[in-house]
């Protein structure tokens, strides 16, 4: 059995060569007329095309609209949610700016939410037939014209989310007020609102209750959600404005936002 050497395990072996053996210095051979994107009968090679390259990439590719492309959008409505990430800047308490690639708008945080609940009401994404209890009932004294009015209208605001009871001669007690407007509605103060604006539109023709009832509600609740809004809240406020039928105003007419250009900027600033 041969021996086993354990201090070789780290040498490196060579070959020696014979003694007198003539050593040749390497060359290199270079061919200057190889040209490797020709083929071997001197035709040029095309590149092949995978089908991403193939297809039109560039328009495929495009993330953001162009200035021609973001005026529709705004005017339009067609502003998808979740398709861009708007950055948005809340400045004095009230009021949000939001910045598109040619735009600046100057947006009503409040008006903004009365806009969006409105339409919420309205496509059934909000439902007001929910009623909330309030703590301590509220007392509600009407004229005899107005009661009657009330009369009329106690089926669809009981409808809405209302709890109203009799409490003797045009005097209704307020129990329960739709449940969005949350804990701090005031029932009598929103059912005379309403009441008012019936009146008011109770012009021979039948009243849309319902439409005024919603417009209502839609502000109080803005009266409520645009006093603490995180910026998130904010931005998915302002991609809910831009999907609503009308973002410009609101359902009484108001001006929600107003626009600025990057070409109107420059101007200013010279």
């Amino acid at each position: 059995v041969p021996s086993i050497d354990f201090n070789r395990e780290n040498e490196v072996e060579f070959n020696l060569l014979p003694k007198n053996t003539a050593i040749k210095q390497p060359t290199i051979t270079v061919d200057p007329n190889y040209n490797p994107f020709k083929s071997a009968n001197g035709n040029s090679i095309k590149p092949v095309k995978t089908e991403w390259e193939k297809s039109n990439w560039v328009d495929q590719g495009k993330l953001m609209p162009s200035q021609e492309d973001i005026e529709p959008l705004i005017e339009n409505e067609l502003l998808k949610k979740d398709q861009f990430v708007i950055p948005v800047f809340k400045v004095f308490g009230k009021y949000v700016i939001a910045s598109f690639e040619t735009k600046v708008l100057f947006i009503h945080i409040r008006r903004a939410i009365e806009r969006v609940y409105f339409e919420y009401m309205q496509n059934g994404q909000v439902k007001t037939g929910n009623s909330q209890q309030l703590m301590f009932p509220e007392s509600l004294q009407l004229s005899p014209v107005k009661f009657a009015l009330y009369t009329d209208l106690k089926s669809e605001l009981v409808s809405n989310g209302f709890e109203i009871n009799y409490a003797g001669e045009n005097t209704i007690n307020i129990a329960g007020v739709p449940a969005i407007l949350g804990t701090e509605a005031q029932g009598a103060v929103l059912l005379e609102q309403i009441l008012d604006e019936a009146d008011k539109s109770n012009n021979g023709l039948a009243i849309n209750v319902v439409e005024i009832i919603q417009r209502k509600l839609a502000y109080n609740v803005s009266l409520q959600k645009a006093k603490n809004m995180n910026t998130a809240e904010l931005q998915e406020l302002v991609a809910d404005l831009m999907q609503t039928s009308l973002p410009t105003h609101t359902p009484n007419g108001l001006q929600v936002f107003y626009s600025s250009s990057l070409d109107e900027i420059e101007k200013r600033l010279g």
